[in-house]
């Protein structure tokens, strides 16, 4: 037995399905149904919101710049005066 749902999107996604039912000559609804299918088939993990910090990493920025070790306890106090023009060397 099959259900039948209404949904509201926007017309930029809109287009988008209908241009790829157009290409794969299949129905709207036939693209949703996979498309919903593969989402929910997917690890619960792959389906959450990543943090920026978990972007970073999958991205390989963590560990990768160069500063003092202790920059994230003691970042006030080696950004004091940063910005003010007799800071600048000349």
């Amino acid at each position: 037995m099959s259900k039948q749902i209404t949904v509201r999107i926007p017309d930029q996604l809109d287009s988008q399905l209908l241009i790829e039912a157009k290409r794969l000559r299949r129905k709207r609804a036939e693209i949703v149904r996979i498309a919903l299918e593969r989402y929910l088939d997917a690890p619960s993990i792959e389906r959450e919101e990543k943090t920026p910090y978990q972007i970073a990493q999958e991205l390989g920025l963590i560990g990768v710049f160069d500063g003092p070790p202790d920059l994230s306890e003691k970042v006030d106090e080696y950004l004091a005066g940063f910005g003010r023009e007799d800071n600048y060397r000349k």
